[in-house]
């Protein structure tokens, strides 16, 4: 079923997820200062570059660092909530 705001306009994907699941998505993210790229991405990252000094290695592990610990509403969108926790 679609999802449509009081005006009668079509919502976007982030929205319905926003109303559905309670999940904040790009939104959110901008919202709260991109607290997940600085508590959870910059972290990860730094301490890859120490380890290894790659950065393809380390932007990698930070990658799948994000993906497990992010809801990312892309993956809802495309597989929905057991997409997201096969994913994760």
């Amino acid at each position: 079923q679609e999802l449509s705001s009081a005006g009668g306009e079509r919502l976007s994907k982030g929205e319905a997820h926003f109303l559905r699941y309670g999940l904040s998505g790009a939104r959110g993210e901008a919202e709260s200062g991109f607290l997940t790229v600085r508590t959870q991405a910059m972290p990860v990252f730094t301490r890859m570059m120490e380890e290894t000094g790659d950065s393809n290695l380390a932007l990698l592990q930070t990658l799948l660092h994000l993906m497990a610990w992010n809801d990312d509403t892309n993956l809802v969108s495309r597989g929905g909530l057991a997409g997201l926790n096969f994913v994760q």
